[in-house]
Order: structure tokens, then sequence, then C-alpha cells
């Protein structure tokens, strides 16, 4: 149980930034469901970090989920951008990107990461893990999209998870 002593408040946290509620009783909400999720998952856990581990990349996690935000809104605009022309010019198609990342929830962050961000789709992984094969809304520039995705996403997830 020992492991799980950051990821309770992890959890709870989440439940808390979640349901908008900072009173006592939502941190007790958050980790009573928290306890009750790794009850249930808790072999199938990836990551159960070490508190001090934590404390060191918390700030650079910050940093993360203030660049993936920036690049959220940058994408959103350019996807309305695209809708409101009067003729769509976009040539959609698929791109490998090989990632950096060497562990299972790095490349799962990183594929959830460029999902979430408009005019792109993580469709697949490579067996070895390696590459990713993400549906772009526009391909005339492959090699512009792999910078940015590296730029705005990937350099910035490998401070947090390796």
């Amino acid at each position: 149980m020992n492991r799980y002593a950051v990821a309770v408040p992890a959890l709870s946290l989440t439940w808390v930034l979640f349901t908008a509620d900072l009173s006592p009783g939502g941190f007790l909400v958050g980790g009573l469901l928290g306890v009750g999720v790794l009850l249930v998952v808790g072999a199938h856990f990836p990551w159960a970090p070490a508190a001090l581990h934590v404390l060191r990349v918390l700030p650079v996690g910050i940093a993360y989920l203030g660049r993936f935000l920036k690049a959220l809104v940058m994408a959103n605009l350019q996807v309305a951008w695209i809708v409101i022309r009067p003729r769509l010019a976009i040539r959609p198609g698929i791109i490998a990107f090989r990632t950096r990342h060497r562990s299972e929830l790095g490349v799962t962050m990183l594929a959830n990461s460029i999902t979430l961000t408009p005019g792109t789709l993580t469709m697949d992984v490579s067996p070895e893990g390696d590459t990713l094969y993400i549906h772009v809304l526009d391909i005339s520039h492959p090699d512009e999209t792999r910078a940015s995705i590296r730029h705005d996403l990937e350099d910035h997830s490998l401070e947090v998870i390796p």
C-alpha cells in the first residue's frame, strides 16, 4: 500500500479539480475514490513514483500542461480557420512519428496529447512502441507537423516521463 502514498493524494487532487469542490469533504471523497480505484486496478497501475520524484517533476508537469494548453489553443485556431474558409484546402493523411519516449506511460501520454489536439489523431503505435502513426488534417508539410509535435509536445513530455 506504500506504493500508493503518492497516487491517492494525486487522484484526490484530480477529483477536487474536476468537481471544483475545494472543501475538506471534497478531498475526502476524492481520496476514498482514489483508494477504491487503486484497489480495483492497483495491480495494473503502471507508475508508482517516489514522493521525491513527484516533488521534482510537479513543476515540470505543470509547465507541460501550460505548453499543452497553448498547443491546444493554437490547433483549435488553425482548425477553425480551415473550417471557415470558403474552400476547404486540406489534404488529410497519415504520418509516422518516431518518438524518443521509452516507457509505455510516456508513449501513452504523448499519444493522448496528440489525439486531444484538434486536427490530429494517434491511430496506432508500432509493435516496438517507438513509432506513432498519426492522422493529420493537412499533410501538405509532414516535416513541419513532425517538428511541431516534437517541439510543442514531446520535448516537454520527456521532462515529465522519460
